[in-house]
């Protein structure tokens, strides 16, 4: 399995990039790489506190392009999408868990090339995160697959193999959290 390129810098783990073509490690997985062994390098065990920092910092390096002056920012939130590095690090709860899609009105089939249908779909679906309407639409580039509704994500860039791992990563991390006491 291939994995992504991580580093333990001053007793953290640090993702060194996030085009490596492969996800982060899973939740509970332990060491450089997301490797099975109980210990990472230098034998320092990892945490569920130090994983969500690598997959916080393999999101924000794979949703930049979502951030674009015509897209998901602060200003302008297309679809009523709010994709900041604050959003997707620290408000996903509020903000994202199981909300319905804002869609665009007048869309009433699925498959339109305008948009959404308005609450079709969940913008992360904490019961399935390969349903959530943010993973569903970060197609990489040279996928033929289509998304349920509207156009490919992002519309100004590309998404690579890796950034929809990291993405599904991200999601299935933000359903465990929310289920955490």
């Amino acid at each position: 399995m291939n994995t992504l390129p991580w580093i333990v810098a001053g007793g953290s783990l640090v993702l060194t990039s996030c085009s490596a073509g492969a996800a982060p490690p899973n939740p509970g997985a332990s060491g450089a790489g997301g490797s099975s062994a109980s210990t990472g390098a230098g034998g320092a065990s990892f945490d569920a506190a130090r994983e969500a920092s690598a997959i916080d910092q393999c999101i924000l390096v794979s949703m930049t392009s979502c951030q674009a002056a015509t897209c998901h920012n602060a200003e302008t939130r297309a679809s009523g999408l709010l994709l900041t590095p604050q959003a997707i690090t620290v408000d996903y709860q509020s903000l994202l868990v199981d909300k319905p899609n804002v869609g665009m009105p007048g869309v009433t089939a699925p498959g339109d090339e305008r948009g959404c249908i308005p609450g079709n779909y969940k913008l992360i679906d904490s019961t399935n995160a390969e349903s959530s309407l943010i993973y569903m639409k970060a197609i990489p580039k040279g996928d033929p697959t289509q998304p349920p509704c509207g156009t490919k994500m992002p519309v100004v860039g590309a998404f690579s193999a890796a950034d929809r791992a990291c993405i599904l990563r991200w999601i299935e991390t933000v359903i465990v959290a929310r289920q955490a006491p």
